[in-house]
Order: structure tokens, then C-alpha cells, then sequence
């Protein structure tokens, strides 16, 4: 993911490369979906945004 795009874009290209499927099928387990904007400017997290899966 480059700096500069939102969290919300961070968290559909999790989603779409399906990242946390070989974490789901570990029966029992809670998976946390971050999506992490940075800023290339200030070199700093701008947003953040979670999705859990159960």
C-alpha cells in the first residue's frame, strides 16, 4: 500500500487480496483487519480503522 491513500483503501485491499483467509480457518480465533494510512510528509500514521472477524 503506498503513503497517502486513506485507511478505509487500506483495509478494502485486505479485504480483496483475502490476506486473513489462511488466519480464518483457525477455528476459535479473533482476526483484527487494520488499515493504516501514512502520511510521506510527516512520516506519521494519519488514520487508522479496524474490522474484526469472529
Amino acid at each position: 500500500m503506498s503513503a497517502d491513500k486513506s485507511a478505509e483503501t487500506a483495509l478494502r485491499q485486505i479485504k480483496e487480496k483475502r490476506y486473513a483467509d489462511k488466519f480464518h480457518l483457525k477455528r476459535g480465533k479473533t482476526i483484527h483487519l487494520l488499515g493504516i494510512a501514512f502520511s510521506s510528509t510527516g512520516h506519521t500514521v494519519q488514520e487508522w480503522k479496524e474490522e474484526v472477524l469472529a
